[in-house]
């Protein structure tokens, strides 16, 4: 049985919707000072890279601009 959240009571027949989201997963890691620079730079480069992938004409607009 899979449940949700109530809209409204009483039962309802149909199609239903099963969305299932991905778990986050962080990789914790300590990093020593004089990495710091470059991890920011790599974070930075594979966030543009995820929103250029997926993000809309806008999106990537302002990733171009911000880089």
């Amino acid at each position: 049985m899979i449940s949700g959240i109530l809209a409204s009571p009483g039962i309802a027949f149909g199609k239903a919707l099963l969305l299932k989201e991905d778990e986050i997963v962080i990789d914790r890691k300590k990093i020593s000072a004089d990495k710091v620079d470059q991890e920011v730079e790599r974070f930075s480069e594979r966030s543009c890279q995820g929103i250029c992938a997926t993000g809309s004409d806008q999106d990537k607009k302002l990733v171009k601009r911000f880089r």
